[in-house]
């Protein structure tokens, strides 16, 4: 039986794919955010913390589970914050009583993670 090239290019993963489609709409949110008057130290850290876990995902590939790790972590901790307080009008510091320290320590376990 011969598979069609569609379908089979539809079942295959490709990690940079994935990393363009959750890193791009990133990058346009943390833009709006800064236009928003966020603190530039937090979104900093939210890209140096994005593109980590983003780099780590393609570097690994789409077929490992470390990679799937780092990525569900980046997902979970800073890209839907990221994405949904721009879709929410809010800027990505508010309501955390210190964001910086927040992000840090963010930043402090991913790091952790990825060695």
């Amino acid at each position: 039986m011969i598979q069609s090239a569609s379908k089979r290019w539809v079942l295959q993963l490709s990690a940079r794919r994935m990393v363009l489609y959750l890193g791009v709409p990133a990058l346009v949110a943390l833009v709006a955010q800064l236009a928003m008057g966020a603190s530039f130290a937090v979104v900093i850290l939210a890209v140096l913390i994005g593109g980590v876990g983003l780099l780590a995902f393609m570097s690994l590939g789409a077929y490992n589970a470390g990679a799937w790790l780092a990525l569900f972590y980046v997902l979970g901790n800073v890209l839907v914050a990221i994405y949904a307080k721009t879709l929410m009008g809010q800027t990505l510091d508010s309501h955390l009583y210190v964001p910086v320290d927040s992000f840090l320590v963010l930043a402090v376990n991913h790091k952790g993670e990825a060695l």
